[in-house]
């Protein structure tokens, strides 16, 4: 049983993990970045996030950069050497 209520997460939780606020976390489960599971029969909803939608989230918005990414280009190099003036 206890490996079940492991399994969820609730915003306030993930607003921790994440350094947040839990209004920024049911925006973003409003926006349908992060999946959760409306739990309340009423009219405000519970929210519970199962760890395997968090993990997926935080992989989705991690800056790991790809191989692609190692192919663009780069900046140009500024020539450093003194301008030569002409009068």
């Amino acid at each position: 049983m206890s490996q079940q209520i492991e399994r969820f997460l609730t915003p306030p939780q993930v607003a921790r993990v994440l350094g947040v606020s839990s209004e920024h976390v049911t925006k973003f489960i409003a926006s349908g970045e992060l999946r959760a599971v409306n739990t309340s029969l009423k009219d405000r909803p519970r929210w519970k996030i199962s760890r395997e939608d968090f993990d997926a989230f935080v992989t989705r918005r991690s800056n790991q950069t790809s191989a692609s990414d190692s192919s663009r280009r780069s900046r140009r190099k500024v020539d450093s050497r003194p301008v030569k003036q002409f009068v």
